[in-house]
């Protein structure tokens, strides 16, 4: 069966810093694609930037119901750049990251199961922290949770304003109800 090009909506979300996409691919195959830019100043608004993340959740309904979730973070350094040089390319250290953190749906949550750290760094949750620390004592700078519950029909994944609040992508278990 040929996929027709799909119908593609973007909507700003209300708090202004964050926007949605979805595309239509059929009447019960849809993919919302959440997106925030999060960007942090050294003192005040008119000092250099010291960090970046731009926040991607990819969230896939199949039949009209949630069937997966992917959430990815591309965090950048800008402070830490220039440090570093190879060829002439900059290769300095803990200048930017790229985490892609893989969910699966188990009854009424999305557990996160993997995390693609780069290119080459991929971690099976359930081999690294069975022997380790579990997910609730990890520290990591932004938001983030390891299990994503239903919560009357609805399912929220945390992210930070550029004010530092906490708000959340909120999107449906069943948008055909």
């Amino acid at each position: 069966m040929e996929r027709k090009t799909p119908i593609e909506y973007k909507i700003e979300l209300p708090y202004g810093e964050a926007s949605l996409d979805i595309f239509l691919f059929s009447n019960i195959e849809h993919r919302w694609i959440f997106t925030h830019n999060y960007v942090k100043k050294e003192n005040n608004r008119d000092s250099r930037v010291i960090l970046t993340n731009k926040t991607c959740l990819v969230v896939n309904y199949d039949q009209g119901k949630v069937s997966g979730i992917e959430l990815s973070m591309d965090i950048k350094r800008p402070d830490k750049r220039g440090q570093v040089y190879w060829l002439g390319i900059d290769i300095s250290p803990d200048s930017h990251s790229f985490l892609e953190f893989g969910y699966e749906k188990q009854g009424n949550l999305f557990r996160m199961k993997t995390i693609q750290a780069g290119v080459g760094n991929r971690f099976d949750l359930d081999s690294v922290l069975n022997s380790e620390v579990p997910m609730g004592k990890l520290e990591f700078p932004f938001p983030l949770k390891d299990r994503v519950e239903n919560e009357f029909g609805e399912y929220k994944v945390p992210f930070f304003t550029n004010q530092g609040e906490e708000l959340f992508f909120t999107f449906p278990e069943n948008y055909k109800k």
